[in-house]
């Protein structure tokens, strides 16, 4: 198939409108758009050109297996390591491409903290040296060191607990909130009871390890498991101020071992924060190698990289959910729609929130006939981003397939709103317009397409 888009044929077709897609997608792997073949009218003819004849714009993927009504018209951007939607409150702001054939490529956006503040690997070292320096600060016997401490911990810790009490992130369920309470008020009533019986005294020291160790296994992996580290500043910061208001207090082993309770869970923070980070930069190294695969037309190669980056990624690692969709995508274009649904499926059980994830399933479900299952996946992903005009457009594929050319005409009408370079768009409205007999309107359109034709015909390569 040709790998460049071709003029627009004005043509009254018989069958189901056509369907061409771009994507514009932040930092995805790809969406694919499915349009139909449409066949000429017998009663229009093309309109005579200079140029090559018409035809409509094709993919450059291998043949699928026959089906009727079906074509490709196939655009892929890189992959992205976050999956943070653009913000619905306003459009979003242009950003500079590169064009080359069919692949639209936008270079990788940073990943951003979902929570407002320190990082949760920092804040556990921080909360980890602010412990190893009251030890220190306790065997010198610097009481002023060790009330210093105890207030940089306790601002640290409110500080970031007012970030997480502002953001819409996740909750921590009752168990984990009870299991860190617990830990916290006992790691504090240690050091308010630390002149009691020496059997209560010590029981109180080590028991807070119980429950925060307990609270570590079940969020160490979850969005709001900077509260390990928060939490663990009571007890730290409770034993700093006994050292540092009472000149009189010498450390004992309680003192020491009360302090020590509270250290692991920070510790692991950050030690799994640093995990993730290079499994994310392991990851992206995969995916560059996937994308350059596809760009070269080596699907079966690609699912091989993607695959390899499944591997290397763990389900937790912001961007698990790219190599997926990826993999489904590039099954789509080999033709191999079950396949597809399945790795897609798995994506946006990583990741819910990825419109690019939901085009897909919605491009792999035409193919396969399934319309109204198709027209859910694309209200999905426009209820993800509100301005993913790929959303719109195919969702107005879908509307066409099924007979609804005005609601279809809406959809592509928005689709425009938010990217009126949209060559797609033009050329699908075009013909749903010629569809309903409004040939006047599909010639305006046709015209628009040409025109954004030309204007990419001459932008460098």
């Amino acid at each position: 198939m040709p790998s460049s888009p071709s003029p627009v044929r004005r043509e009254a077709p018989e069958t189901n409108p056509p369907v061409a897609v771009k994507s514009n997608a932040p930092s995805a792997p790809w969406a694919i758009s499915v349009s139909p073949k449409v066949p000429p009218s017998p009663t229009l003819r093309p309109i005579p050109a200079t140029r090559p004849k018409p035809r409509l714009v094709e993919s450059d993927a291998k043949p699928a297996p026959p089906q009727p009504n079906a074509g490709l018209d196939v655009r892929m951007e890189p992959r992205k390591v976050t999956v943070t939607p653009r913000q619905a409150t306003r459009p979003p702001s242009p950003s500079i491409s590169k064009k080359r054939g069919p692949v639209v490529r936008k270079p990788l956006r940073p990943v951003t903290r979902a929570v407002p503040g320190l990082s949760p690997e920092t804040l556990g070292a921080l909360v980890l040296a602010g412990a190893a320096s009251l030890l220190l600060a306790g065997v010198l016997n610097q009481h002023l060191v060790s009330l210093g401490i105890a207030v940089v911990l306790l601002g640290i810790g409110a500080f970031q607990s007012a970030g997480l009490l502002r953001s819409r992130m996740a909750r921590p369920n009752h168990r984990e909130t009870g299991l860190l309470a617990g830990g916290a008020l006992i790691g504090l009533a240690a050091a308010i009871l630390r002149e009691g019986p020496v059997i209560l005294a010590t029981a109180l020291a080590v028991g807070a390890a119980l429950p925060f160790g307990a609270a570590t296994s079940w969020m160490l992996r979850k969005p709001y498991r900077a509260l390990l580290a928060i939490t663990s500043v009571v007890p730290i910061a409770a034993q700093a101020a006994v050292h540092g208001m009472d000149p009189a207090f010498r450390p004992t082993l309680l003192w020491i071992l009360g302090i020590a309770a509270s250290m692991p869970w920070p510790a692991a923070l950050a030690t799994t924060e640093i995990l993730r980070r290079r499994s994310a930069a392991v990851l992206r190294r995969q995916l560059v190698r996937a994308e350059r695969t596809v760009e070269r037309k080596d699907y079966e190669r690609s699912l091989a990289e993607y695959d390899r980056a499944i591997a290397a990624a763990p389900a937790d690692v912001p961007g698990a959910e790219i190599p997926w969709y990826g993999k489904g995508a590039t099954l789509v274009l080999l033709g191999r729609y079950e396949e597809a649904l399945r790795a897609i499926d798995t994506a946006l059980d990583i990741n819910p929130q990825n419109e690019v994830a939901w085009v897909n399933k919605g491009n792999a479900l035409t193919r396969l006939g399934r319309l109204i299952d198709a027209l859910r996946c694309f209200n999905a992903a426009i209820k993800v981003n509100p301005h993913f005009e790929v959303a719109w457009n195919n969702k107005g594929n879908a509307l066409a397939r099924l007979g609804k050319f005005e609601d279809a005409l809406r959809c592509y009408d928005r689709a425009l709103e938010l990217d009126p370079g949209y060559r797609g768009a033009w050329v699908n409205m075009g013909f749903v317009l010629t569809k309903m007999g409004r040939f006047d309107e599909a010639a305006s359109c046709a015209d628009e397409a040409l025109r954004l034709d030309r204007g990419r015909a001459a932008e460098p390569a």
